[in-house]
């Protein structure tokens, strides 16, 4: 029984390492629910700046005024 779960166990560690891939392969959508131009625009893109560099993963920065009515 015991090394039924040592196989069992080696086996799920080496099938999921032999899966696994880089992850994000697109660029990072960060969506911003204000005008571009604004403070909160200025502050996402540097945050989205800041946040591609620890990541090493391009980060997008898209500006959405949200409309009621």
């Amino acid at each position: 029984m015991t090394l039924v779960r040592i196989l069992l166990g080696a086996w799920l560690f080496i099938g999921g390492a032999a899966f696994a891939e880089d992850y994000p392969v697109k660029p990072i959508k960060l969506i911003v629910p204000y005008p571009a131009g604004g403070d909160t625009d200025i502050a996402a893109r540097w945050l989205g700046q800041k946040l591609s560099e620890a990541l090493h993963q391009q980060i997008v920065v898209y500006p959405r005024a949200i409309v009621f009515g």
